[in-house]
């Protein structure tokens, strides 16, 4: 019989990468949603099999969920704060900073290809029209902007909207971001066994 492997001894620290990995994986898959609808709607993509592709990233995102969020949340944690729960950091920092930079009539209801995007998944975590900061689970040496003080906030909060993009650049930020962790996680031996 073969031997358990070893596992992190660390239920925090688990459940602040498997919310880190929720909010980057459904940021990604939110950007490739959108993507297949602008293809969809500019007839570079079949809009059937667009739909069907969209489809399947919604069961993507229900895995990942699952297999995310759902796994590490207590079972005795009440419905009502899930949201504030799943997008908390086991230390009190917030996972992930979404705002709002256009208003909702012009980027949600009024664009183009809506007719083409299929409206469930990581897009409704995703909505157009706002930017995301997703911290990481584990800043080295860095503060979040909810522990900053109330003097340094205005000039936190005003990088932070200089070095988020908006919306509609989701797709060409997501690959860039993936080839970046990739670049990261190579780099510090992720993956072959070290950390």
């Amino acid at each position: 019989m073969a031997e358990r492997p070893a596992v992190n001894p660390n239920v925090h620290d688990i459940a602040d990468r498997a919310k880190h990995g929720y909010a980057i994986g459904t940021r990604l898959l939110a950007a490739v949603q959108y993507r297949l609808a602008q293809l969809a709607g500019t007839g570079r993509l079949d809009p059937d099999e667009s739909m069907s592709l969209q489809t399947n990233l919604f069961f993507i995102w229900e895995a990942l969920y699952a297999g995310t969020l759902c796994a590490v949340r207590d079972e005795d944690t009440d419905d009502c704060t899930w949201d504030e729960a799943d997008n908390t950091y086991s230390d009190g920092r917030t996972v992930k900073f979404q705002a709002r930079i256009e208003p909702w009539q012009e980027s949600d209801y009024s664009w183009e290809h809506n007719r083409f995007l299929l409206g469930d998944g990581a897009v409704n975590e995703h909505p157009r029209g706002t930017i995301c900061h997703i911290s990481p689970p584990t800043p080295p040496g860095d503060r979040g902007v909810t522990t900053a003080s109330r003097t340094d906030l205005p000039g936190e909060l005003a990088a932070l909207r200089e070095m988020l993009p908006p919306a509609r650049d989701w797709a060409e930020v997501a690959i860039a971001q993936a080839e970046r962790l990739e670049d990261d996680d190579d780099s510090q031996g992720v993956g072959d066994g070290q950390r």
